[in-house]
């Protein structure tokens, strides 16, 4: 970097050194206008990408998967599909795909834009004539459709609408690929689950491993894997705890393990049902596994979910001061009961803990407060 530019990266690694950024301050120093200050900014930022990622795509791939870096996974993504008309059909279908599943398969749902992703599917079908390509996309663009609504508890109201939209996609062709099957039949499950009809939940969870059993391949493998553990936890929702331990040990030492994405989640079920059906050998491994970190490392990245879970076995091993460590970690994860239900539930752990380690007096005061606090959100 030389000039201007030269400069304003070294004002960017000491600023990066002072865990500061301030716009201001360095556009007065370098003595440009703001317009320039960004158009600077704009063509560092462009050549890190180029050190971090050669190719082009992977700079999204890289970027979708922090969430820190989502407004520039946009920012990139909006500069990428400038340059793509360039390309031939063919080529046009594989890099909005592989965009799209940028943003479906790697962002939590807060930060799926689905206008963007509308635009991304439109000019994928304009390009990719494959009618089982452009159902698997078109699948996708439901999902996050019931994904939204049940992140909004709005999912009940609007069953019907996307039980329509479900259906227009038609039956699957005779010709489906294994991940269309699974992409198929994972929307039926998720749509059920969402509606807490698990029943109905199961029923699908069977006919897609019946279905995937076809074909022969790693990928439906995989896939029969995940809906495996789908069944797990519906089990667990079923409240048939014992069939969902056993289920979830059994899994637990499969090979395809590590091929899954959402292990995560499914470890947290394990966890929950391991806690609610005495197993606590297995509870204890678990939790080994999420807090192996050294504790200030790890609060850094655990979310609320798993501190809740290991708040709940520390009360079962009655290391209530471990537990209150972890129940205030959650306070902090979870800044002015931004999500509801985490703030619930960390309040009765919160009293749970104070009466379990002898402060009754406390406890009941805590009582009156969550009271109040559940009266405030329109509960009672």
């Amino acid at each position: 970097f030389r000039g201007a530019v030269g400069k304003a990266w070294r004002l960017f690694q000491q600023q990066a050194v002072e865990a500061e950024f301030q716009k201001e301050k360095m556009r007065k120093e370098l003595e440009i206008s703001t317009a320039h200050f960004d158009k600077i900014s704009s063509e560092i930022l462009t050549r890190c990408y180029a050190i971090i990622c050669p190719e082009p795509t992977e700079i999204l791939l890289f970027l979708s998967r922090r969430t820190a870096y989502i407004r520039h996974f946009y920012a990139e993504l909006q500069r990428q599909m400038k340059r793509i008309s360039r390309l031939s059909e063919k080529q046009q279908a594989v890099f909005c795909r592989f965009a799209f599943n940028c943003i479906h398969e790697n962002m939590p749902i807060v930060y799926k834009n689905e206008k963007v992703l509308q635009q991304l599917a439109q000019k994928f079908f304009s390009n990719e004539k494959d009618k089982r390509a452009q159902m698997l996309i078109k699948c996708s663009l439901v999902y996050v459709q019931i994904d939204k609504l049940f992140a909004a508890s709005k999912i009940q109201e609007n069953e019907w609408q996307i039980q329509k939209k479900i259906e227009a996609l038609g039956p699957l062709p005779a010709n489906a690929t294994d991940e269309l099957v699974y992409n198929y039949y994972w929307l039926w499950i998720y749509f059920y689950h969402a509606l807490e009809n698990f029943g109905n939940a199961l029923s699908y969870c069977n006919q897609a491993v019946e279905k995937l059993k076809t074909f022969k391949t790693e990928n439906s493998a995989v896939s029969i894997f995940r809906i495996e553990m789908k069944i797990s936890e519906l089990l667990y929702y079923q409240s048939k705890f014992e069939k969902s331990f056993q289920k979830f040990k059994m899994l637990s030492q499969s090979k395809w393990l590590g091929k899954i994405p959402d292990w995560g989640y499914y470890s947290t079920k394990y966890l929950q049902v391991s806690l609610i059906t005495g197993h606590l050998k297995e509870a204890e491994s678990l939790i080994s596994e999420k807090t192996q970190l050294p504790f200030e490392k790890m609060k850094r990245i655990i979310i609320v979910r798993d501190i809740i879970s290991c708040a709940k076995f520390y009360l079962f091993a009655r290391n209530y001061e471990k537990a209150f460590e972890f129940i205030q970690l959650g306070f902090e994860k979870n800044p002015k009961g931004k999500y509801v239900q985490y703030e619930i539930e960390l309040r009765n752990l919160h009293t749970a803990c104070f009466y379990l380690s002898g402060k009754k007096l406390e406890a009941v005061q805590m009582c009156g407060r969550n009271i109040k606090n559940l009266r405030s959100h329109g509960y009672g």
